[in-house]
C-alpha cells in the first residue's frame, strides 16, 4: 500500500506509531524464545549424614536437590561455612588460586580436621564425584578458605566437568571426612550460578571443638592399660 506525502503530513504522529510497530514485531519474531524466558535458580539442600563414624574418621553428607521452579539455571558450585579453626592454615597467609579466588595456604600452620585422603586427589588438586547410584555424579573441585563470589567461608564443591545441575528433580551429593567428631550447629550454605542471585540457607554442620580420633596405637596403648587393671582386679580379687 502506497502512502502519498500529503497523507504523511498530515498524520504524522499515525505514521510513527505504525513504523515503531514493524520495527518490534521484526524484532521480536527475529530474538529466539530461550532468550526471552527468564533464568531462575532453585535449589534445596538436606543433610544425610552428620557425623558418622566409618572406621576413619567422621563423615558429613549432603544432598543438593534442583527445585521444580529451576529455569535454564545449571549449579555452579556449593559452598558450607565451617568453623575457620576446621580449616587449618594461616589466616594471614593466601594463595591465588587457578580461579582467581583466595585460599588459606595449608601449607603454613595446622592443616586442620579435613581428611584430605577421603578426596580424589591430582597433583595440588582435590576431587570429588559421589558414587550414590541417584546422584548426577559430575565431578567437582574441592576448595577450601573464603568464596568471594558468596561471601563464605569453608570448603567449595566447584563444578568441574560432567552435566550441571539443573534438571527438576536431579540431586548431588557433597561429602567430607574430618579426623575428629564435632558437635552440630546451624551453619550456612550457598549455592551459585553464573546468571542468577545465589541461592542461601541454613543447615546444621560441623561445629567448633570436639574431641580428635585416638591414632591406632594410642588404641593398642589403651586397650594394653586396661588388660593390665582387668588383670590386676582379678588377683586381688
Amino acid at each position: 500500500m502506497l502512502v502519498s506525502l500529503p497523507t504523511i503530513a498530515r498524520r504524522p504522529a499515525l505514521f510513527l506509531a505504525g513504523v515503531l510497530t514493524c520495527l518490534c514485531l521484526s524484532a521480536s519474531l527475529s530474538t529466539p524464545a530461550s532468550a526471552q524466558q527468564p533464568k531462575i535458580f532453585d535449589v534445596s539442600t538436606s543433610l544425610i549424614q552428620a557425623g558418622v563414624f566409618d572406621g576413619t574418621g567422621y563423615v558429613w553428607e549432603y544432598k543438593v536437590t534442583v527445585g521444580p521452579n529451576n529455569l535454564r539455571s545449571g549449579l555452579s558450585h556449593w559452598t558450607l561455612a565451617v568453623c575457620p579453626d576446621l580449616l587449618g592454615g594461616d589466616d594471614d597467609e593466601e594463595d591465588d588460586d587457578h580461579h582467581g579466588h583466595h585460599d588459606r595456604d595449608d601449607s603454613s600452620g595446622h592443616d586442620g580436621i579435613f581428611d584430605r585422603s577421603f578426596f580424589d586427589q591430582q597433583e595440588d588438586h582435590l576431587f570429588w564425584s559421589s558414587d550414590r547410584a541417584d546422584a548426577l555424579g559430575s565431578i567437582y573441585e574441592v576448595e577450601f578458605g573464603q568464596d568471594p563470589t558468596t561471601g563464605l567461608t569453608g570448603i567449595k564443591f566447584d563444578h568441574h566437568e560432567g552435566s550441571q545441575l539443573e534438571t527438576p528433580g536431579q540431586m548431588e551429593y557433597f561429602a567430607f571426612r574430618l579426623t575428629r567428631d564435632v558437635p552440630a550447629v546451624d551453619i550456612d550454605w550457598a549455592a551459585k550460578n553464573g546468571h542468577t542471585p545465589n541461592v542461601y540457607g541454613t543447615i546444621h554442620g560441623p561445629g567448633c571443638g570436639g574431641a580428635e580420633v585416638p591414632e591406632p596405637a594410642s588404641l593398642v596403648l589403651l586397650g594394653v592399660g586396661l588388660a593390665g587393671v582387668l588383670v590386676r582386679r582379678r588377683r586381688r580379687g
